[in-house]
C-alpha cells in the first residue's frame, strides 16, 4: 500500500465509529476468506471491534488479507496475528507466538496457503453470504 492510500485510508477512517475499530481487508470472491470473515464476526459479538472491506475494490487480484488498525496497515502472516489478538482468548495467544517467529517465515507460510487457497477450498463449492444482521460491518462494498 502506497503513503498516499494509507493517507486517504486515514481520512475515511477518521469518522467517529471508526475510532478504535480495526478493519480488515479480504477478497470477496474467495471462500476461505469470507470464512474467515465469519470467524472473525463470529468471536467479535461482543468487542465489535471489526469493520470489513472487500479488497476487489482496489485490486483486481488480491492475495493478502490486510488489517487496518490504529494508522497502520499489517499484511499477511502479520494481520492474521493482529486479528487474532484482537480477538482475545485463546487466540490472543496463538497470535503472539505468530509474531515472536520470524516474520519471513511466517510471511512464506501464509503465502503458500494464499497461493494454494483454491485448491484447499474446493471442497466447497460455493460461497456462503454474510448474514444480513452484520450487514452495517461491510464498507467500501
Amino acid at each position: 500500500m502506497t503513503s498516499q492510500e494509507l493517507t486517504h485510508l486515514n481520512k475515511i477512517f477518521s469518522e467517529e465509529k471508526f475510532i478504535n475499530k480495526s478493519i480488515v481487508f479480504y477478497d470477496g470472491e474467495c471462500p476461505m476468506c469470507i470464512s474467515s470473515v465469519r470467524f472473525i464476526l463470529k468471536r467479535d459479538k461482543k468487542k465489535k471491534k471489526f469493520y470489513f472491506a472487500n479488497l476487489r475494490h482496489r485490486l483486481k487480484n488480491p492475495t493478502s488479507i490486510e488489517l487496518y488498525q490504529s494508522g497502520l496497515m499489517y499484511t499477511q502472516s502479520e494481520a492474521i496475528a493482529k486479528i487474532l489478538i484482537e480477538i482475545g482468548g485463546i487466540y490472543k495467544y496463538v497470535g503472539k507466538l505468530i509474531l515472536l517467529l520470524p516474520i519471513a517465515f511466517t510471511n512464506k507460510i501464509y503465502h503458500f496457503i494464499s497461493t494454494n487457497r483454491t485448491k484447499f477450498s474446493k471442497v466447497q463449492q460455493y460461497c456462503e453470504s454474510i448474514p444480513s444482521e452484520y450487514s452495517d460491518k461491510f464498507i467500501l462494498e
